[in-house]
């Protein structure tokens, strides 16, 4: 889209909205698109990383508005586990930090593109020098997304997967979750997290 004055009010209007993110960019058809997934339409409308409106309206594929979607229970409910994500990052990181240089990760990726195809998303993160031992996509028709489930092998291959969070992978920033087989979890250090994060964030 042209800069011109259009533009600048749009610009001007969404910034004023609570969810607007400076690292954003406004595409061909008026949509400016942040790298968490989220974005705001062309008549300055906020739709979440899942792509919803706050009536639970959404864009199709072929640039369509539909109003049915998930509805406003299930929107504040994403609200709310958004406002927990720095307590998931911090556990996250916490876990992928205290592990041994060859733990096995059980990890999933969330809000991938509909059509990403698993030989597109593997030759990605081997580009990322990410070493994958297992793949598996689940395609969400409803919502046009697609999530995909991994093993992947060593500290630095989750390490390197965890940054994708806050970069565009195919296009996207997916939501991604760490986890190890139970029979090697440290229930202890897990208590600690938390622990460590209610203490550091009391008032």
């Amino acid at each position: 889209m042209a800069e011109n004055q259009q533009t600048r009010e749009y610009m001007e209007c969404i910034k004023k909205h609570k969810n607007f993110k400076p690292d954003g960019e406004l595409d061909e058809a008026g949509f400016y698109n942040q790298l968490d997934g989220s974005f705001f339409d062309p008549g300055g409308y906020y739709f979440n990383s899942q792509g919803y409106d706050e009536f639970g309206g959404y864009y199709d594929e072929n640039g369509q508005y539909h109003e049915e979607g998930m509805g406003d229970h299930e929107y504040q409910e994403e609200n709310e586990d958004f406002e927990n994500q720095e307590f998931e990052e911090l556990a996250q990181n916490q876990l992928i930090e205290d592990a041994e240089p060859n733990t096995v990760f059980e990890v999933t990726m969330k809000s991938l593109p509909f059509d990403a195809t698993q030989k597109q998303i593997e030759e990605e993160l081997k580009k990322k020098g990410i070493k994958v031992t297992n793949i598996a996509l689940k395609h969400d028709q409803r919502n046009r997304l697609v999530q995909v489930d991994l093993l992947i092998q060593g500290k630095e291959s989750a390490k390197a997967l965890s940054a994708l969070t806050s970069q565009k992978f195919l296009g996207r920033s997916p939501k991604i979750y760490f986890n190890i087989q139970e029979d090697l979890l440290n229930p202890v250090l897990l208590s600690f997290i938390l622990e460590t994060y209610h203490t550091t964030t009391a008032y």
